[in-house]
C-alpha cells in the first residue's frame, strides 16, 4: 500500500547521505535482568530509577520443574525487570536494589548483567 502512495519502491532505498544514522548517540550500557517473587519487581524497579535507572519492562514468569528447591521455599510465581543501565551506574543501581529487599526473603531476587553489543538513541544532542 505505501508503495502505491508514494509512486513506486524509490522510498525504500537506503541513502547514507541523508540517513539520521551520524546523528546516532551511542551509549556505554548493560542489560540487567532482576528475577524475583511476583509483585516485588515494581518496588526493585522504582529503587533503580531512583538510582538513576531511565526505566524498566516487568514481565510475569512462572518457575516449572524441579528447582532444587522446596516449593515452600521459592515462589513459582515470578517476575523478572528488565533495565538497561549505564555502565557507570550499575553499581549504584544494584546496590539501591538490594537496599530495596531483594535479596530478603519476602523478594527472593536474582540479579543478572551482562553486556550489549551496542545499543543507540536518537537524542538529540546538545549543542
Amino acid at each position: 500500500a505505501a508503495d502505491s502512495l508514494t509512486g513506486g519502491l524509490l522510498w525504500r532505498r537506503y541513502d547514507a547521505g541523508s540517513s539520521s544514522a551520524g546523528n546516532r548517540n551511542y551509549l556505554n550500557v548493560r542489560d540487567l535482568a532482576v528475577i524475583c517473587n511476583d509483585g516485588q519487581g515494581v518496588g526493585l524497579v522504582k529503587a533503580a530509577m531512583e538510582a538513576g535507572c531511565g526505566g524498566a519492562t516487568i514481565e510475569k514468569l512462572k518457575v516449572f520443574g524441579n528447582t532444587g528447591t522446596d516449593s515452600a521455599t521459592l515462589s513459582p510465581a515470578r517476575e523478572v525487570c528488565k533495565l538497561m543501565v549505564q555502565d557507570d551506574k550499575r553499581e549504584a543501581i544494584v546496590t539501591a536494589m538490594t537496599r530495596a529487599g531483594a535479596l530478603d526473603d519476602s523478594t527472593q531476587a536474582m540479579i543478572y548483567h551482562g553486556g550489549l553489543a551496542q545499543a543507540f538513541t536518537f537524542i538529540k544532542r546538545s549543542s
